[in-house]
């Protein structure tokens, strides 16, 4: 058997086009926690995006934010994730609506060169999502493999969230 057979034996759902509020929903009906309860002696619920653009830092990264969902950002530009690690903070603009814009902080970057760390970050999340464009989910799969295997390792589950533009991504 393949790595890949192996380890997506843990996947629960692949979730797709969700609005927000159902992706919320989605991720506590499935793990069974809120961002701020302690279930069992484990870490806080947590959430990884692969990848750091707009999809990701504008849709995903400031939802789980205005729910209290701890985040980690593996970015393949290695300048990127330093640059949030280093400001510490982004600013979500609404358009149309100035008033909802908010500066979204409490997150750590990594960089796609800090394998063990990202592979780390994924193992511990409650949810992965990428955000990466579909023509580049190929590179994902070696760093999402080893990190869906390392979870396995716990015999707890892992939901992959997959949020691109593609077209025809059904087909």
């Amino acid at each position: 058997r393949s790595c890949w057979e192996t380890a997506s034996k843990r996947i629960t759902s692949f979730v797709f086009l969700l609005p927000q509020r159902a992706v919320c929903e989605e991720i506590r009906g499935r793990t069974g926690k809120t961002a701020k309860q302690k279930t069992g002696g484990t870490d806080d619920m947590s959430c990884v995006i692969l990848g750091a653009g707009k999809i990701a830092r504008g849709f995903i990264g400031h939802l789980l934010y205005l729910s209290k969902i701890p985040v980690t950002f593996i970015e393949r530009e290695k300048l990127l994730a330093e640059l949030l690690n280093t400001r510490g903070k982004y600013t979500v603009n609404i358009l149309g609506h100035s008033e909802k814009n908010c500066q979204v902080t409490g997150f750590q970057a990594l960089s796609f060169a800090q394998e063990e760390e990202a592979v780390k970050a994924i193992a511990q999340a409650d949810t992965v999502f990428t955000a990466v464009g579909g023509k580049n989910l190929p590179a994902l799969v070696p760093i999402l493999v080893k990190g869906i295997e390392k979870k396995a390792e716990t015999g707890r589950n892992l939901n992959i969230v997959t949020c691109e533009n593609w077209k025809l991504p059904a087909a």
